[in-house]
């Protein structure tokens, strides 16, 4: 098996399991030197997982719907 980490880097699944990783390895480092920086740390690899999740339900409950009603709106014309 090629580990083809260029391809996978351009994954977004990729990235939110890797800031997922990231996300368990500071909870579990804040939980054994109890920092605050490290709570905080805790918490800051959700942001772009949460973009993307935002963007992932703009893109399937408004985008992608507009597209198909224009693609049949068209085809209803020819």
């Amino acid at each position: 098996m090629k580990l083809d980490l260029l391809k996978r880097m351009k994954s977004p699944y990729f990235w939110v399991w890797t800031l997922l990783a990231i996300s368990v390895i500071f909870g579990v480092l804040f939980r054994i030197f109890d920092e605050h920086w490290l709570y905080v740390a805790t918490f800051i690899p959700w942001i772009p997982i949460t973009l993307f999740f935002a963007v992932a339900m703009v893109f399937a409950w408004i985008i992608n719907p507009i597209r198909a009603l224009i693609q049949r709106r068209k085809e209803k014309k020819k």
